[in-house]
């Protein structure tokens, strides 16, 4: 297994290739429409070459031929995330996913591995998507795994759509198999840099009377309180916690960091709060906060921050928040290669 080569269909930065790395396995190609994405990958795997190509454009023909293919098409078109679900017709992101048929048919693979959100599977045009890849000659079985029960310290709900060479194949289920590996992963409190040099006063005079608002529910709403009832909140004593300076937080108020992160996206939505130490913890101008960082969302995928100059922190933030976590990738491409 250890010799296997694959492909890495929209692949970002690389994190889903690092988690088929630590399979065993080897990136040969990476493409990636994105030229700040092919820059980060390349810094991560200096001996893979990597296309930057839409793949809607993409000529199939030109993939080398090797056993493995994995890809995470965008979820943009699928993901209820932001509220009501209600997709455009002809949604040139949805539209993505045929490029896996694509690359099936062109590429003659011996297994592939698809991430996406589970509602893909909601798509109206799923049942025609699993024909496609049936009448390129595979076979293909349905996985929904969770990032923090491998060992990541955010969570994420992902579909893998494990594919195998041949009609009809008896697709197997990857239970046993992922069951060992199996893990606790550490909280966000484990994973954030509370060194981070800075900080600013919660209440200084340009602060947005929106932001003070989300801040307060989230602390009236005790995600504080709940990290030290179990005396974890910080070494040092210091009540802190997450709460959504822009948007809702994915519905949520507020984040104990005695959990795991919520599912790190592709823009700024989390900053992190602590008290300074002086004054009433229930008055806000005794508090400071900050904007979770980049190397922090990278760590919460499971890697460290790419180190790549002229890159902006919103693309390294896009960047993480469009990847795969490497523990989850991992745990998909070790189950996948069981079946081969």
């Amino acid at each position: 297994m250890t010799s296997q080569r694959f492909v890495d269909l929209f692949c970002g930065t690389g994190l889903f290739s690092q988690g088929a790395e630590r399979a065993g396995l080897t990136p040969e190609l990476g493409i990636n429409h994105w030229g700040v994405a092919c820059k980060l990958f390349k810094a991560a795997h200096r001996d893979t070459p990597v296309h930057q190509q839409d793949l809607a454009l993409y000529d199939y023909g030109q993939l080398p031929r090797v056993p493995g293919l994995i890809g995470g098409p965008s979820c943009k078109g699928f993901t209820k995330a932001r509220g009501t679900h209600k997709p455009k017709v002809h949604d040139p992101l949805r539209a993505l996913m045929g490029s896996i048929p694509n690359a099936l048919e062109a590429g003659d693979f011996d297994w592939a591995v698809v991430e996406n959100v589970a509602e893909v599977t909601e798509w109206i045009r799923w049942d025609a998507w699993k024909l496609d890849v049936e009448l390129c000659g595979y076979s293909l079985r349905v996985h929904r795994l969770q990032a923090e029960e491998f060992g990541s310290a955010s969570e994420r709900d992902r579909v893998f759509i494990h594919i195998l060479r041949g009609k009809h194949r008896a697709m197997p289920d990857w239970a046993g198999v992922l069951q060992d590996l199996r893990r606790p992963g550490p909280v966000a409190d484990d994973v954030l840099d509370w060194d981070y040099s800075r900080w600013s006063r919660l209440t200084k005079p340009d602060r947005s009377p929106k932001v003070l608002r989300q801040w307060h529910r989230a602390y009236q709403d005790g995600v504080w309180e709940e990290a030290v009832g179990r005396g974890q909140h910080s070494s040092s004593g210091v009540p802190r916690f997450l709460f959504p300076y822009y948007g809702s937080g994915s519905g949520l108020t507020g984040r104990a960091v005695t959990r795991p992160m919520a599912t790190v996206v592709a823009h700024d939505v989390w900053a992190v709060t602590r008290w300074t130490g002086t004054g009433r913890a229930d008055r806000a101008s005794s508090w400071e906060m900050r904007m979770l960082q980049p190397h922090e969302a990278f760590a919460f995928m499971d890697s460290a921050a790419p180190n790549v100059t002229g890159v902006t922190r919103r693309d390294l933030m896009r960047a993480a928040g469009n990847g795969v976590p490497v523990n989850l990738g991992h745990a998909a491409v070790s189950a996948a290669l069981e079946s081969v």
